[in-house]
C-alpha cells in the first residue's frame, strides 16, 4: 500500500495486487500496427488512425494543452497574480493551491487520454510497435550563452512543453502492459530516421516532411500524412521478418505495412480523411 499526497493536499491510496498469470487469446489474432507519437496528434497509426484529444473531448472544447479557453485564461491570471504577491504569504499560498488544482485537472485528462488510446490499441491489435524513445533525454534543457550560443535552444524551448503535455512516456508504459494483458505483444524499434524515410521508396530526406502533418517524398512524390508515414516505418522496423512482396494498393511494401494500410479491426480515425490525410496521392 502506498500513500501519496498531491500539491493540492489530496491523499491517494494505491494497493498492489498479486494477480496470477493467465494466458489469454487476443480477440484479433494476426493484426499488427505501428504507432508514432507526435506533438500535435498524440498517436498516429500505420493504418491511418489519428488519436488526439478528441478521444476524451468529441466536441473539441479542449486545446492542445488539454485545457479549455476559459481554464487557460484563468491559469494565466493566476500566474500573474502569484508573481505580484509577496513570496511565502498566505495569499500566495492560496493562489498556488488554485494553480495546482488546474494543473491536476490537466494531468488527469492527460492520463485519461493515454489510458483510452492505449486500451483501444491493445484491444484492437495483437502486435503494437512503437519507437524506443528516451523521452527524458529528448526533454533535456538545451542551454546557451552569448559567448557560446548552443544549438537548438529556441526549438527545445518550444518542443519540450509540447512533449510533456502529450504524455509520451505514459502512453508507452501503458501500451507495454495492456498489450500483454490482452494477449498481444509490444514491439520496440529504433527511432532513427523513421520520420525522414519514405515508406514507399525508402528515400531519406528531412525536406520531404513539409510540415507537421504533410509528407511529400522528394524522390517518388508519394503523399501521405507525415505521422502515418512514420508509423508505417516503425511497424516495418519492428517486424522485419514479415517483410515480403504483397499484392494490392501497397504492392512492394512489407506485408506488415500492407496489412497496416488496410482497414483493420480496432482501427479508429479521429480526423476526417482529406488530401492531407490520404495514404497516397
Amino acid at each position: 500500500m502506498t500513500l501519496k499526497r498531491d500539491r493540492v493536499g489530496t491523499w491517494t491510496v494505491a494497493f498492489a495486487l498479486d494477480i496470477p498469470d493467465v494466458e489469454v487469446a487476443h480477440p484479433n489474432p494476426g493484426t499488427l500496427v505501428g504507432v508514432d507519437r507526435g506533438v500535435v496528434v498524440l498517436a498516429a497509426t500505420s493504418d491511418g488512425g489519428l488519436f488526439g484529444r478528441e478521444v476524451i473531448d468529441p466536441d473539441r472544447r479542449l486545446g492542445p494543452d488539454l485545457l479549455t479557453d476559459g481554464e487557460r485564461r484563468r491559469l494565466r491570471r493566476l500566474e500573474q497574480r502569484k508573481a505580484r504577491q509577496q513570496r511565502g504569504s498566505r495569499n500566495q499560498a492560496c493562489t498556488r493551491r488554485q494553480i495546482a488544482k488546474l494543473r491536476r485537472r490537466q494531468a488527469r485528462r492527460r492520463g485519461d487520454l493515454a489510458h483510452k488510446i492505449s486500451a483501444r490499441l491493445a484491444a484492437g491489435y495483437e502486435t503494437v510497435a512503437v519507437e524506443q524513445l528516451d523521452v527524458a533525454a529528448m526533454m533535456a534543457f538545451a542551454r546557451g550563452t552569448v559567448e557560446q550560443p548552443g544549438t537548438g535552444v529556441a526549438q527545445k524551448r518550444g518542443l519540450n512543453p509540447s512533449i510533456a503535455s502529450k504524455g509520451w512516456g505514459m502512453l508507452h508504459g501503458q501500451l507495454a502492459y495492456k498489450t500483454v494483458r490482452a494477449g498481444g505483444q509490444h514491439e520496440g524499434t529504433d527511432p532513427a530516421y523513421t520520420s525522414q524515410t519514405c515508406h514507399v521508396c525508402s528515400h531519406i530526406d528531412p525536406v520531404s516532411r513539409e510540415n507537421q502533418a504533410r509528407w511529400v517524398c522528394v524522390a517518388c512524390r508519394h503523399r501521405c500524412h507525415a505521422d502515418v508515414n512514420a508509423a508505417i516505418n516503425i511497424l516495418v522496423g519492428a517486424v522485419p521478418t514479415r517483410q515480403q512482396p504483397c499484392q494490392g494498393p501497397a504492392a512492394g511494401h512489407a506485408v506488415a505495412a500492407c496489412q497496416a494500410l488496410q482497414t483493420s479491426v480496432g482501427a479508429s480515425t479521429q480526423e476526417p480523411a482529406g488530401p492531407e490525410h490520404a495514404h497516397a496521392a
